[in-house]
């Protein structure tokens, strides 16, 4: 008996640890941040970015954002993806000075955003887009927000088909941090526990584009009679 006692209480602290768990989401807007979505058709060349952060089942005092480490990224069809301009972590999410740069690999083809001194590729170097701010009794601009925009930049767009992503610290416990009091105290997540949910910017076929020409046309016709 009182081993089955035993292996229920295991069961139990796993699903709870399995319950901690955190999300980045990517999200796009072609109409200067008025709407935001996963996915853009064709939009206007400038394109703003931004990063959402959420988490669940983490008990605590007062849950916000403390802080995570990853490598942002862009990789297009085989075009160059275009230009990284106004990288930023909004306040309070910047308390750690840093000096982000976006670097072209691959012709233009992949973009990585990380610190200035990290030339590597994504997720190889010793540099991190740190993303975070001080707990509740030192901040007064504390965020709790859950989700939380904690980056964000403008894409000049390249004209190719891209998709946004990032390369998360598998270091442990760096992909994401939660306060869970005003003091300071914090559950911190493995790579493992946190999911990405990438952004995308899609160019139609040129098939589907050449109907779409011969609609406009026959439109067009139909009006003149």
């Amino acid at each position: 008996m009182n081993k089955l006692i035993g292996l229920f209480a295991i069961a139990s602290l796993s699903s709870l640890a399995a319950a901690q768990s955190g999300t980045y989401i990517w999200q796009l807007s072609d109409d200067n941040g008025v709407t935001w979505s996963s996915n853009l058709l064709v939009p206007q060349h400038t394109v703003k970015v931004r990063l959402l952060a959420t988490w669940t089942g983490i008990a605590g005092f007062s849950l916000a954002y403390a802080g995570g480490q990853f490598d942002a990224t862009l990789t297009s069809d085989g075009g160059q993806v275009g230009t990284i301009t106004n990288i930023a972590r909004p306040n309070p999410f910047n308390f750690t000075p840093q000096t982000l740069v976006s670097r072209e690999f691959n012709s233009g083809t992949l973009i990585k955003i990380d610190t200035a001194a990290d030339i590597g590729l994504p997720g190889t170097g010793g540099g991190w887009v740190n993303p975070g701010q001080q707990n509740a009794q030192f901040a007064p601009n504390y965020n709790t927000d859950n989700p939380v925009v904690v980056f964000t930049y403008d894409l000049d767009w390249g004209g190719h088909t891209t998709n946004i992503g990032m390369v998360l610290n598998q270091t442990v416990g760096r992909a994401m941090a939660v306060y869970t009091s005003d003091a300071g105290a914090n559950t911190r997540l493995n790579a493992s526990a946190v999911e990405v949910i990438g952004a995308r910017i899609d160019v139609p076929s040129p098939a589907p584009l050449a109907m779409l020409g011969v609609g406009s046309l026959f439109a067009t016709c139909r009006r003149r009679r």
